[in-house]
Formats: C-alpha cells, structure tokens, sequence
C-alpha cells in the first residue's frame, strides 16, 4: 500500500457516487474501491451497474448496486434509502450525475430545462439531504 493511501485511504468508509456507469463516475467508483471504500453504484443503466460492480468487487469491496432516475424525486429518495438500508451510514456522497440539453435556449421547452435541473439540482439536494444527518452524528 502507498503512503497516500495509508494517509488518506477510505477503509471501511462507503461512498454513494450517482452516475456510476460510465466514463467520470465509472472511474470515480473505482478509485474510491482502491482507495478501500465499499460503493453504493447509482445509474440507470443495469448492464452498467453490473459492469461497475464487477470492477469494484476486482478490487475487494463491496458494491450495491441501485438502479434509480434522478429526474424524479421517488428515483433520488430511492437512491438514498437504498444505499443507507446496505451501508446504515453514507461516509462519502459523489453527485457526478448529469444531464443537459443541447439546444438553443429559444428552442428549450420548460419541460427540458425542469428534466436538467431535477438531475443536475434537485437530485443532489435530496441525496445530501438523506445522508446528511448520519454524516453530521459521526
């Protein structure tokens, strides 16, 4: 083991990353497992979430997988409640899910502006707001 990692290393913590199944959140996932953390995985896409489990489990640690969709309130509530029912506590809370729209904003209906802000905003909001108090009581 590295000195980084005896200095700085997540055994024994859990960490719930959101947009888990590819590209960032793939790799944040699997740094955080080298690093000794045990995953709660959230995406939406299962063929992914196995991938991703598969490589955390290559590692030693534990991974949960949680199929959600951030864009609904019941999908981030969902998230949380799943990753705090496997774990009992959050140590680590990574929002890397994101979404966005390509169009001009005169050609956004309301409809994809409020789709981007559930994900971008209103997920992390509801995520922090359930893991929260168990990261304040440690």
């Amino acid at each position: 083991m590295s000195k980084w990692n005896e200095r700085h290393g997540l055994k024994g913590k859990r960490a719930l990353v959101t947009g888990a199944t590819k590209g960032i959140g793939f790799e944040i996932c699997r740094v955080l497992a080298e690093a000794g953390a045990d995953i709660a995985a959230v995406g939406r896409d299962a063929a992914g979430l196995a991938e991703v489990a598969q490589a955390i489990e290559a590692h030693g640690r534990r991974c949960v997988q949680i199929a959600a969709d951030l864009a609904t309130v019941a999908g981030a509530r969902h998230a949380a409640k799943a990753a705090l029912d496997a774990f009992g506590t959050v140590d680590v809370l990574v929002n890397n899910a994101g979404v966005t729209t390509i169009k001009s904003i005169i050609d956004t209906p309301v409809e994809d502006w409020d789709w981007v802000n559930a994900v971008n905003l209103r997920a992390p909001f509801l995520l922090a707001q359930a893991v929260a108090p168990g990261m304040i009581r440690q």
